[in-house]
Formats: structure tokens, sequence, C-alpha cells
């Protein structure tokens, strides 16, 4: 009887422990053509926050954000706030006076751009673009957002991808401004932002999109700082590299970099790399949702996006169930051990309970 009963013990734990790996497998299997590199890696981050299509470019004018916009839920890092007022952008009311002292610190402390991802948290990402000239254009996006809420400027990003929505692309952000009632873009890492004709003002996102799009209107390039490296010494080839990115153009649902940076599954896990960050900042509610903006052009691509967004819900679901499979089949397994040192403990005090 005890020897049926300890068997069927052993092939429950065997399957447990097999059943449990052979799970985890097929999870890694599913997201194993997208583990390879950086570039399908953001593709995986993008897919897992996923979020409707945009049909429209968005239309909201400063607050007005939708209520699914991930905006901050927490007061700037004093750190920005005094960096925001050691530059003079807290005292300038002009809105986009203030977003380009931010945009030329930002840039004229990093004249020699190394280009190189710097992977870390808020401060540490500054202090790298500071001091050495390292950083994405994502990096300085997130920098400069952070100190444009400091200095109480409303931001939001936008990015657009060269290889149907993954991680060859760029990252911009526009500034509203109260005083002219309308939102202006602004490319901080390239040094750029965008005008039509030679006397009209910054373009936004939106009018520079159609302008592309339409090439009815001339473009010009103008330098944030002049002083600075531009990002294309060729005019040309910059438009060439904007024109080829308008089918991949996605908007970041959220501005929240406070927000993200704050919650703690992001914080375990701040000095590792912007994907795992992305994913920690999922598991803790804040990261925001990516809309892709819909083109008759760029159906498939979406397509294969929202199926991607639910085959890493899928893996991720497998490989939490084959964790959970494995703890219960090996503490199972562990509390068996244990059982007979626990009669032996008590046979033991009965024994000697008996010779007193």
């Amino acid at each position: 009887m005890n020897f049926a009963r300890a068997r069927r013990s052993s092939w429950g734990r065997i399957f447990a422990r097999w059943g449990g790996l052979a799970l985890l497998a097929v999870a890694i299997a599913m997201l194993a053509p997208y583990l390879g590199s950086g570039t399908e890696l953001v593709r995986l981050r993008n897919a897992l926050s996923l979020g409707a299509d945009l049909e429209t470019l968005p239309a909201w004018q400063g607050a007005d954000a939708p209520a699914d916009y991930q905006q901050e839920q927490v007061p700037p890092d004093r750190y920005f706030v005094d960096i925001a007022r050691r530059i003079g952008a807290t005292a300038e009311p002009d809105a986009w006076k203030r977003a380009l002292l931010i945009a030329r610190h930002l840039l004229g402390r990093a004249p020699h751009l190394l280009g190189n991802p710097v992977q870390k948290g808020l401060r540490d990402t500054y202090l790298q673009i500071i001091d050495s000239g390292r950083g994405y254009c994502g990096d300085f996006v997130r920098v400069f957002i952070a100190i444009a809420d400091a200095a109480q400027l409303r931001v939001r990003p936008w990015a657009f991808s060269l290889d149907g929505f993954g991680g060859r692309g760029h990252v911009w952000v526009e500034v509203w401004l109260p005083e002219h009632q309308r939102w202006q873009l602004l490319d901080v890492f390239s040094n750029y932002y965008y005008v039509a004709e030679r006397e009209g003002p910054p373009l936004s996102a939106g009018e520079l999109y159609r302008d592309l799009r339409e090439r009815q209107v001339r473009l010009e390039l103008r330098a944030i700082d002049p002083d600075v490296r531009p990002g294309w010494v060729i005019e040309a080839k910059a438009w060439d590299y904007l024109r080829s990115g308008l089918d991949g153009w996605y908007l970041p649902w959220g501005n929240d970099v406070f927000t993200v940076a704050a919650a703690l599954p992001v914080r375990v896990v701040r000095d590792t790399n912007p994907v795992l960050r992305g994913v920690a900042a999922w598991l803790a509610g804040v990261q925001p949702q990516v809309r892709l903006l819909a083109t008759p052009d760029n159906a498939p691509q979406r397509a294969a996006m929202h199926r991607l967004h639910f085959r890493v819900l899928a893996a991720g679901a497998a490989a939490a169930v084959a964790l959970v499979w494995l703890v219960v089949g090996g503490g199972s397994s562990l509390l068996r051990r244990l059982r007979p040192h626990r009669a032996s403990a008590a046979d033991a005090l009965g024994a000697r309970a008996c010779r007193s």
C-alpha cells in the first residue's frame, strides 16, 4: 500500500517537473524569434503595450488629453526641478522659449554625440548625456520630458519606426504652447525643429506628417542650437529618412516618466535596459500604451503587431503557469521530504519522555 502511494507520488513529481519545464520551453519558443536583437525586443515591448489603433491624428489641445492618456501621478523629482530652475526654464514665461532652453541645455553639453544607449534611470541618463554625450533619441526625450514637467510644460512624445513598429526608428516630442494654442514639434536628439516655407511657425507633429505626405509645401529644418552638431549634414537625407517612416508613426499614450520611474518593479530593474523597464512598468500598470497611426499602406504591419500582442500575452500566461507548476510541485516534494524528519523528531521526544 505504502509502495503504491510512493510510486504515485514519484510519478506526480516527475509530471510536475517535466510538465512545468515543457510549458516554460513552449513559452520561450513562442517569443524566441524576437529575442535575438535589441530592435526585436523593442517590437516585443511595443506589442505588449499595444492599444487601439489611431484612425486619425490626435486633435486634443493642451490639458484636454483623453482620460486614459497616462499623465504624471507623482510630483516631479526635485533633482529635475533644480535643473529647470538652474537653466532658467522655470522663470521663462514663454513656453516655446522654455522648451528651447531645455533642449539647448541637453545639446550644448553633448557636442560630440556618441549615440550609445544609456540604459539607466532618469538621473543617470541625464548625467550620461551631460557628461559624455551618450544617449539614443529615446534617452534624450525621456530626460527632456522630465525637465519639461519640472518646468510646467505640457508635452507628448511621438515615434516612428522603419521596420514595422520595431526598434529601428526615431523618437521626438511635441510641446504645447498655451499662448498660441498649438503644439510644436522638437527633435531634441537631432537638433532640429521643422518649418513650412521661410516665415512659418514651427510645425506640430500632425502638420509635419501631412506636409511630408502631400509634398505640396516646401519644408525646412531649423537648428535648435546653431552652435551644436547637426543631426544631418546633408539636409536631403533627413527628408528621405523622415518620409521613409511615414507608415510607421505611433503615439506612446502617456508622458508619465516620473510615475514610471517611481514604480517598485521599475526601480528593481532601473539600471538594466529599456525593454525590461517597459515590461516592469507594464506589470506595475504604469506603462503607456502604444497607439499605431493607421494608414492604408500599413494595415499588414498593424495586423502583425496585434497578433504579436496576443502571442506575447499567451507566452506570458504560459510562463506564469509553468513557474507556478514547478514551484508547487517542488514545494510539495520538499514537504514530503521533511515529513519523515518531523516524525523522527517526535519519536525521539517520546522516547526521552518514557525514559524519564
